[in-house]
C-alpha cells in the first residue's frame, strides 16, 4: 500500500467524527440530565474531573490534549480526546486543531513503527 495515499485517508477517517462528537455531547448531556440518577452521576464526574486537574489543564491545555491524542495506546486517541475537551470545557476551534495535530503525530508514530517492522502485540 502506498503510504502517501493511506496516511491522509487514515488521518481523515480518524478525525472525521471529532467535530460531531464535540457538538453532540452537549445535547446528550442535556437529555440525560432529565433524570436525577444521570444528573447526579454527571455532576460527580464533572466536579471530580475539573477539581482534580483543572489548574494543570488550563496551564497545559494544548500540549496535554495533543499528547493525549498522539499516544497510540488503548483509551487514548481522537475520540477520547474529544470527550476530554468537552469535560474540561475547552474552546471548540482550539480543540479541533489540537486533536488534529495529535492525530497527525499518532499517524506518524504508528506508520514509522510499522515501516520499521516493530511488532508490539505478537
Amino acid at each position: 500500500m502506498n503510504p502517501y495515499i493511506i496516511i491522509p485517508v487514515i488521518v481523515a477517517a480518524n478525525f472525521l467524527p471529532v467535530p460531531f462528537i464535540l457538538l453532540f455531547l452537549r445535547p446528550v448531556e442535556d437529555f440525560l440530565r432529565r433524570w436525577p440518577f444521570w444528573a447526579n452521576l454527571m455532576d460527580h464526574i464533572f466536579e471530580h474531573t475539573r477539581t482534580k486537574t483543572q489548574k494543570r489543564i488550563e496551564r497545559w491545555e494544548s500540549l496535554a490534549l495533543i499528547l493525549f491524542v498522539a499516544v497510540p495506546l488503548p483509551v487514548t486517541g481522537a475520540w477520547t480526546g474529544s470527550l476530554a475537551a468537552y469535560l474540561f470545557a475547552l474552546d471548540f476551534k482550539k480543540s479541533l486543531f489540537f486533536i488534529f495535530v495529535g492525530v497527525c503525530i499518532a499517524a506518524a508514530v504508528v506508520t514509522t513503527a510499522v515501516m520499521a517492522g516493530i511488532t508490539w502485540f505478537l
